[in-house]
């Protein structure tokens, strides 16, 4: 089954707090999250890092020190081989940070939905999501292309190849009866997608290889979190 998971980030967060987080990451991870300057990017980074931890820490029975990190050529991080069918993605925006795992590959977009002008469709989308896009009644126009976009954001995230696959050499189509199919030629797998509501202001995609979404978002709080990696409770 795949599962989602999701962390609604404080606006505020404790210093001690958020220090104690941050010795749970490398030292090159606390680096880039000191390097921001907007404190919602640094607890957005912190969380979503420190999110995937705790899912580890639970899901195998061991300590945060225990987790290291491969990377593949494009940079999406795995656990080490010592624990092959743990399968993870994260995303954040806004207020949220999202993190789906499997025992096999899997991706996940979340997007704040915000105005937008909508010509810039015609860089990034298939000729045939623009088509579906200005085929939408103008109120419905700005939703669906967050659709179309956290879609196709899950679907390279999935793949693990960034970028390098174009976002206008595959076409996703979200129908009338809400299934979603994919038209692409460079992957022989059968890709599957699933949307969930998180916030009425948020879209939230998820790919994978396999259909066994979960029915539900799973919501995780900071000490949902600092009990998995520190085994006690957050002290007040």
């Amino acid at each position: 089954m795949i599962a989602i998971y999701a962390l609604k980030c404080p606006a505020v967060m404790e210093k001690e707090l958020f220090n104690r987080f941050l010795q749970a990451l490398p030292e090159e991870k606390r680096e880039r999250v000191h390097r921001f300057r907007n404190p919602a990017d640094s607890y957005r980074t912190l969380l979503a890092d420190v999110l995937v931890r705790s899912l580890i820490c639970e899901a195998y029975e061991i300590s945060n020190d225990e987790i290291k990190y491969d990377y593949n050529a494009y940079g999406k991080p795995s656990l080490k081989s010592s624990f092959p069918n743990f399968c993870f993605n994260v995303s954040h925006s806004g207020e949220w940070v999202v993190c789906a795992t499997h025992d096999s590959q899997v991706g996940i977009d979340v997007e704040q939905i915000s105005p937008i002008e909508l010509d810039i469709a015609t860089h990034y989308f298939a000729p045939a999501e623009v088509e579906d896009l200005l085929a939408k009644h103008p109120d419905e126009q700005v939703s669906y292309f967050y659709d179309l976009w956290t879609l196709k954001e899950s679907y390279i995230k999935a793949r693990g190849m960034g970028l390098s696959i174009p976002l206008q050499s595959f076409a996703i189509r979200k129908k009338r009866d809400q299934s979603i199919t994919i038209s692409q030629s460079d992957s022989r797998d059968a890709w599957e997608f699933q949307q969930y509501e998180i916030d009425p202001g948020y879209k939230l995609s998820v790919c994978a290889t396999t259909n066994q979404f979960a029915a539900h978002v799973v919501r995780k709080d900071l000490q949902d979190l600092y009990q998995a990696i520190f085994h006690r409770k957050i002290s007040r």
